[in-house]
Formats: C-alpha cells, structure tokens, sequence
C-alpha cells in the first residue's frame, strides 16, 4: 500500500467525573475515608481552621468541574490551583488541571500535573493513560508505552491503554506489537471504529492487503461515513489490482471528506482517482 489516510485519535481518558468520582474527590478534601461498603464513615472532626480550609478547596474543586465541563480551562486551572494552594495533597485537583491544561495545549505543565498525581495516588490508571498520550505529544514514545504498560499492570482490561500503546508502537516500527494491541482493544471494545482502521493500517504496512480490507469493512459496519476507511480500503484494492473498486472507494471518501470541511484529503483522494483512470 502507498500513503495512507490514517487517523491515529488518541483516546484520552476523559470520561469526566461520575459520582463515585465526586465522592471521593471530596471525601479527601473533607478529611472523610471510606474504608469498605460495609464499614461506617469515619469522620475525623477538623478545627475550626481546618475545616474552613477543606470547605475552601472543594468549593474551588467544584468550581474547576464546573469549568471544565463549561469548556472554560483557563478558568479551571484557575480554580484547581486554588484548590491545590488549599489542599496541597489533593490529588484529584492537580488530576483534573492537567486535563484543564491538556485542552490548553500547555503539554509540559499537564506531564507535571499527572506526575504530582500518580506520586500522591499511584493506582490513578487514568493518569497513567493520559501522561502517557503527554509524553508521546512531546517526542517521548518509550516513555509513553511505558506509562499505558503501567496502567494495563493495574487494570488489565482497560481499552484505552491498548489502543493508545498500539499508536506509539505502530509509530515505533513495531507493526506486530501494534496489531497485538487493536486486537485486544477491539476485544475490550467490539464498536471501536478506529481501532480497525488502524490495525487495517497495520496490516497494510506488512503487506497483508486481504486482511487490512476485512478490517476496514468492519470499521465501516460501525461507523459508515468514516472516509478514513473508505480511503484505505481503496489503497489496499489498488495494491490487489482492483483498479474499479478501488475508484469507486477513493471517490466515496473525497465526497466524505468534502462533506467534513477537509478539501486537502479529498484532492489526495481524487490525484489518485485521476491517476488510476491514466
């Protein structure tokens, strides 16, 4: 197969905060642990100063929620920081700024946020996976890899961490290790569209045109207008010989692409549309 249209989305573990995520984020700003389902609360009673400190840094933590959910994240990181000056042990808060900071393109500042969390709570598998998509953004794939082999010792079924481990390897040159990965991604998470398209990549790079198209149609039986698919799987019909489905192909996704505001990959579609028809 010649280029590719590959797009490698990085899963973020932004699955923002449910409940239990909120109860223990402020049973740790309120000094409250809960030790088992079956055991009472334990409240330890703070002074008078502690408790208008612990009350300060979960109305801040509140706020930065609200913030991030608003989409404001110069706001959140305000907010969080203030948590943090509060409650300098709060794990959840510097968790929750480098997300802020992730969405401000501020890379260096989020690696240190997930780093100060994963020294106060190390069984964090989210932190994990997120500095681990931070330090493949600055250049640092090994350590990447590492960081989601590291969330995968503690939650070995956890999709994200396949998936985002199998694009530093892919990247890395470790086509095999990177096939390993979607697979079990896809295993974890049979709808993961892109997780086909990219172990159909992967097989292409390794010269296995057959069965990068059986992963292409099935990334396009759960997501049908994903041009990606439709593009790769023309670029594998060429390098079969099959000049008209791969036209066929290549024109559906520039018409998809058209359709997403993304003009430079449908004339890449259609140079080798025009080039096949020659």
């Amino acid at each position: 197969m010649c280029a590719s249209f590959k797009r490698l989305d990085r899963s973020y573990y932004y699955r923002y905060w449910n409940i239990m995520d909120r109860i223990r984020s402020l049973t740790t700003i309120l000094g409250i642990w809960i030790v088992g389902t079956s055991t009472p609360l334990v409240v330890s009673v703070p002074s008078a100063r502690s408790a208008v400190v612990w009350r300060s840094a979960a109305e801040y933590f509140e706020q930065g929620l609200d913030r991030i959910r608003n989409g404001d994240y110069e706001a959140a990181v305000s907010a969080f920081t203030q948590a943090i000056e509060a409650q300098p042990n709060l794990a959840s808060a510097y968790y929750n700024r480098a997300r802020a900071l992730t969405e401000l393109g501020e890379y260096q500042a989020a690696f240190d946020d997930y780093t100060q969390t994963l020294e106060l709570d190390p069984q964090r598998v989210a932190a994990y996976i997120n500095r681990g998509n931070i330090r493949s953004a600055l250049g640092d794939r090994t350590g990447a890899i590492a960081d989601f082999s590291q969330a995968l010792e503690l939650d070995p079924a956890e999709p994200d961490a396949y998936y985002n481990r199998a694009i530093d390897r892919f990247e890395q040159g470790d086509i095999e290790g990177a096939i390993e990965d979607y697979t079990q991604t896809v295993e974890l998470e049979p709808n993961y569209a892109p997780a086909y398209l990219n172990r159909g990549v992967a097989w292409g790079r390794l010269d296995e045109p057959n069965k990068a198209i059986a992963d292409f149609n099935r990334a396009l039986l759960v997501e049908p207008n994903y041009a990606e698919a439709y593009g790769n799987r023309g670029l594998a019909n060429v390098s079969l010989g099959k000049r008209r489905d791969a036209i066929s192909d290549l024109e559906k996704a520039a018409e998809l692409f058209r359709a997403q505001g993304r003009p430079d990959d449908a004339q890449l579609a259609l140079q080798i549309v025009e080039r096949l028809r020659n």
